[in-house]
């Protein structure tokens, strides 16, 4: 398959699922893992929003490095990659209010509100130096089924 309709499928995939794992170290190589809400644009770039003070953000401040991972548990597809990380202060309430949409809040404590509202929020972008797709269901995305890693970027 060629790699654009490739990353077309991958996209649609992306834009199927609503949370990530992204883990970070801290300078002194300690791993932090996190399940985020997230949304994704048509580049492969990664939007998050956390508090301020959490330890994601006080590792990302001096590793600007992180993966990420989409489709787990019970998934036989997955999205996986890695790249550099830009903190952006000033959170997109655009953004905000897609991640919102996405994940169909029905309940005002769904999202961690109270514990972000304490210091306040900013943007994670992740820009993907790698994305790879590994797809096992055959039933659900039958066009990009393979038994082996897909380079998306």
């Amino acid at each position: 398959m060629p790699k654009e309709e490739l990353q077309k499928h991958a996209l649609a995939f992306l834009r199927q699922h609503i949370t990530a794992v992204l883990a970070t170290s801290s300078l002194s190589g300690e791993s932090q893992s996190a399940v985020l809400y997230y949304d994704v644009d048509d580049d492969f770039n990664f939007y998050f929003i956390s508090s301020k003070d959490s330890q994601k953000i006080k590792n990302l401040m001096v590793n600007k490095r992180a993966s990420i991972v989409i489709g787990f548990g019970k998934m036989v597809s997955t999205v996986q990659g890695a790249g550099e990380v830009e903190i952006i202060e000033d959170v997109d309430f655009n953004l905000f209010a897609k991640i919102i949409e996405r994940i169909q809040l029905y309940e005002a404590d769904q999202l961690p509100l109270s514990q972000v509202n304490k210091t306040g929020f900013v943007t994670i972008k992740v820009k993907p130096r790698w994305l790879t797709w590994l797809n096992l269901d055959k039933m659900t995305y039958p066009e990009t089924y393979g038994k082996d890693f897909q380079q998306l970027l």
